[in-house]
């Protein structure tokens, strides 16, 4: 039997008051970063660079770890929601359709791209407008990134293991903001011009969405 409209009115003000809560403590940390010493080389969004002087001191940044686990947190599944929504309006099991799927994954980059434009204004006005092409590069890189955690945690959903899910999107962000060797494996380049974290988004993205569709295929719903 179909929810009732004030039910759905409840879940709604829930989700508004958690996205609020969330965004309050994620606007902290980045109120912290912009309002020190923002680096107009550098979306908020991107790894510290290994190999570069400013954060070589640094064995962890904060700011990409919670840009990433945020901006994953924030979806608050709705994104997923949408996917496995039960259609009220058929009454016989059926498998999903394809289209389904490509309209999920346009809510998905929607999303990422609402999370991530307001940063790359903020980020602009903190450097007064003088950031280049770096933070450009940042914003795309800091997308696929978001994109790919976003499909991790919809594989997860769909098997019932959330918690599996955002574990591996914790030890990811951990890997992508701390660790030396993955940092560097990102901003190396193939065959001097091809930046590898192009490549490396890219193969995961056309690789989880493969998943996500087996699975997706092998689900029914009302």
């Amino acid at each position: 039997m179909r929810r009732p409209w004030f039910d759905l009115g409840a879940q709604l003000r829930d989700r508004l008051a958690l996205r609020v809560a969330l965004g309050s403590i994620y606007i902290c940390i980045l109120l912290a970063y912009v309002l020190g010493v923002p680096d107009a080389d550098r979306f908020p969004g991107m790894m510290p660079r290994a190999d570069a002087t400013p954060y070589t001191a640094l064995p962890f940044d904060m700011t990409s770890f919670a840009f990433l686990m945020f901006g994953v947190l924030l979806s608050l599944e709705q994104p997923s929601d949408y996917l496995l929504a039960d259609n009220w309006m058929v009454y016989i099991r059926r498998r999903r359709g394809l289209g389904r799927f490509m309209r999920y994954l346009a809510v998905v980059l929607a999303y990422a791209l609402a999370f991530l434009f307001p940063q790359l204004a903020i980020t602009w006005w903190a450097v007064r407008g003088s950031f280049n092409g770096h933070v450009l590069e940042g914003f795309v890189c800091s997308t696929g990134m978001v994109i790919v955690l976003l499909l991790v945690a919809n594989i997860a959903r769909m098997l019932d293991g959330r918690a599996v899910g955002y574990l591996i999107c914790l030890v990811v962000a951990y890997g992508y903001s701390g660790v030396g060797d993955v940092q560097h494996a990102f901003v190396g380049h193939t065959l001097g011009v091809v930046p590898n974290w192009s490549i490396i988004i890219v193969v995961s993205v056309v690789g989880l969405t493969g998943v996500n569709v087996t699975i997706f295929n092998h689900k029914e719903l009302l």
